[in-house]
């Protein structure tokens, strides 16, 4: 009882551990393996935290789980299945998602940039060595990651070989850094959306957090990472500075991008392969985008579900139903009505954090392209992170003055 009252007088820490926990279960695989078990203990932990701190349930939150469970209801009675473990799934993720931004409030978006920052550290302890030290990577992996394998694996699922905290999942060429995360992409977009939040609050991007992020994100050797940097500097610096520095900085970055595009294998071959729709396989970004499409026509308001039997009409062939574009699978998952309401809130998450930080709403727009672009390479949107963005803002409170804007922003 001493170490729980001890843990409890310490919400700071606690607080750290629920969102890293959030994380965890979102995209660290160490934590997906034994992915229901640490699901159903967060929840607990969350839960627990929640009723401790005699915390109420937002009325957000009702008509969020509302519109879900009507939706999945209905594509029960539809397709004439129920999907049990699928549904409790959702729920349990969206739950999760909510306990987790509720206990936080508006410390959620200061204390993931500290999760990033201290992991993105951490992978550099890792990835750095492999780089410089022969058979470093190799003993790791043959040597100290299976002493570390997660008890709870059961083998069903293969994620590449880790050490907790990084992940060995490069690919072919480069030695690129992942993180703690399963692969380099989905790494990116995770500190993209740091980047984001700590940019917003910290109006600048040359302290050391920043560095250190974007110096993770320059590791990770991504071309969805490097396209949304692209995007960050031109819309989010370019609003803050003089026109006559737009001048210089709009080309300057437009065409580091067309040379890198030409002279960096991974940039611009990648970009041309993954717009091959004629691809055989359907793991390309653009080519996934055109099947799940396809998908949607069959039924755009409801979609199609999460569940394989009636996604995919139960194929199991992992070449014929394995998509990576995150934002069409979504569409199709749940069909249009959700989509709009999933991303819409969202972007409100992003207008409210502009508004406490006297930003021009515009910017709430550009932090949801990323979002999109993030999201484009990476099925990150039924995963409980990505839910806990979408009822973000239920925790951020807006001052009641209007806001003025310095001209620098609101002007173009």
């Amino acid at each position: 009882m001493g170490v729980l009252q001890v843990n409890i007088k310490k919400p700071k820490a606690v607080d750290y551990t629920i969102l890293f926990l959030l994380v965890g279960v979102t995209g660290i695989p160490f934590f997906k393996v034994g992915d229901i078990t640490f699901l159903f203990l967060s929840l607990c932990l969350a839960g627990f935290v929640f009723i401790y701190r005699k915390l109420k349930i937002d009325r957000f939150f009702i008509v969020f789980f509302l519109i879900y469970l009507t939706v999945m209801i209905a594509q029960m009675v539809k397709f004439n299945y129920l999907p049990l473990t699928t549904y409790l799934g959702v729920f349990i993720r969206i739950v999760l998602a909510y306990l987790t931004v509720r206990i936080l409030g508006r410390n959620f978006t200061k204390y993931y940039v500290d999760i990033m920052y201290v992991l993105a550290i951490i992978s550099f302890f890792v990835y750095v060595p492999q780089l410089v030290i022969p058979g470093f990577r190799s003993f790791l992996i043959s040597s100290i990651s299976p002493l570390l394998r997660n008890p709870l694996d059961s083998g069903d699922l293969w994620y590449a070989p880790d050490v907790i905290l990084f992940v060995f999942n490069s690919g072919e060429g480069v030695y690129r850094n992942c993180g703690a995360f399963w692969e380099p992409g989905a790494y990116a977009g995770f500190l993209v959306i740091a980047i984001i939040f700590h940019y917003l609050e910290s109006k600048t991007i040359d302290d050391k957090k920043s560095i250190v992020l974007l110096l993770a994100l320059f590791s990770t050797v991504s071309t969805t990472g490097i396209i949304a940097l692209g995007f960050f500097l031109i819309m989010f610096l370019g609003n803050r500075v003089a026109p006559l520095y737009r001048l210089i900085l709009f080309p300057t970055i437009i065409a580091a991008f067309i040379i890198s595009f030409i002279s960096l294998d991974f940039l611009g071959e990648k970009i041309t392969r993954q717009m091959d729709v004629a691809n055989t396989y359907n793991n390309t970004r653009f080519k996934s985008a055109v099947l799940d499409l396809q998908d949607f026509a069959e039924n755009p308001v409801l979609g199609l579900g999460r569940d394989p039997k009636t996604r995919f009409k139960g194929i199991t062939s992992r070449e014929l139903t394995h998509r990576t574009n995150g934002i069409s699978n979504y569409l199709v998952t749940y069909g249009i009505f959700i989509f709009l309401f999933y991303f819409g809130s969202i972007f409100y998450a992003f207008y409210k954090l502009c508004q406490m930080n006297n930003y021009h709403p515009k910017y709430a727009l550009y932090g949801l392209i990323l979002i999109f672009i993030v999201g484009f390479s990476e099925t990150f949107f039924s995963l409980p992170f990505f839910y806990g963005l979408a009822m973000l803002h239920m925790a951020i409170e807006v001052p009641k003055q209007p806001a003025v804007y310095p001209v620098s922003v609101d002007a173009r």
